[in-house]
């Protein structure tokens, strides 16, 4: 007699409309992965006198199996899972931008077309004032990362107005998920891994699933944060089983 402690990794593999798997992804750290099977009572009551309202059947029909998992690692392909997005690859050269007009205005910011830009050799003019040059520092502000200029209290266009920006930028690569905008929430889902308690590998196999966002996502939190997803288990018919749970016994 033993319980059931599991230490395992998971992964998960999205599957197209075509039915075909687009590879696993993992194993990701998963603090939840709930099973849960439903049925429905079909009863058949008595309306004699002397029995009113007894059961005379009762037969228990299985339902649909639920799915319940919590990830907290998050790689682009599970942040676009809890966006039920489409990620995309990010590839901005390296580039310059030339005496690129934008409009200041008093106490904001005001986005450039490009980020990650580069402090050196870099200049503002005022276009209202025949292009004089502008001091980066005493009347105008870059936020050279995020590309946003704003100007400057005190400074010579304090109030705001038009002016051409001339900076390079650093190449950027990364990953852009776009929200919404998923059209496949179906995977298939393995966990390989060990029963603590008796030390014997366990495998669980769900061929075929739904599974979609049941949290928000919050880019704030405290903590770390953690995509939890619900879903219902679909039976393969070429399997003949909606899922399965294995135990192996180690062999000398």
């Amino acid at each position: 007699m033993n319980g059931i402690l599991c230490a395992g990794d998971m992964y998960l593999e999205r599957i197209a409309d075509n039915g075909a798997g687009l590879g696993l992804i993992g194993p990701l750290n998963t603090t939840k992965l709930e099973i849960k099977p439903t049925s429905e009572s079909k009863s058949r009551k008595s309306t004699k006198k002397a029995s009113y309202g007894q059961l005379l059947d009762d037969v228990i029909i299985p339902g649909a199996t639920e799915i319940t998992i919590a990830i907290d690692d998050q790689p682009s392909e599970v942040v676009e899972m809890a966006l039920q997005g489409q990620a995309e690859a990010i590839n901005q050269g390296a580039g310059n931008l030339a005496a690129v007009a934008v409009t200041l205005l008093k106490g904001r910011w005001t986005e450039l077309p490009n980020s990650n830009l580069v402090a050196a050799a870099a200049s503002v003019t005022d276009s209202s004032n025949a292009d004089a040059a502008l001091d980066i520092g005493a009347d105008v502000e870059i936020n050279w990362a995020d590309g946003l200029i704003r100007p400057v209290v005190g400074g010579a266009l304090e109030n705001g107005g038009p002016v051409k920006v001339t900076a390079s930028f650093n190449a950027l690569t990364g990953t852009r998920v776009k929200g919404g905008l998923a059209s496949s929430n179906r995977y298939r889902l393995v966990l390989k891994g060990k029963n603590l308690a008796n030390r014997k590998p366990i495998r669980l196999n769900v061929p075929l699933c739904t599974l979609s966002p049941s949290n928000g996502t919050d880019f704030m939190a405290a903590d770390y944060v953690s995509t939890e997803l619900t879903g219902k288990v679909i039976l393969v018919s070429e399997n003949g089983v909606p899922y399965s749970y294995e135990e192996h016994e180690v062999l000398a």
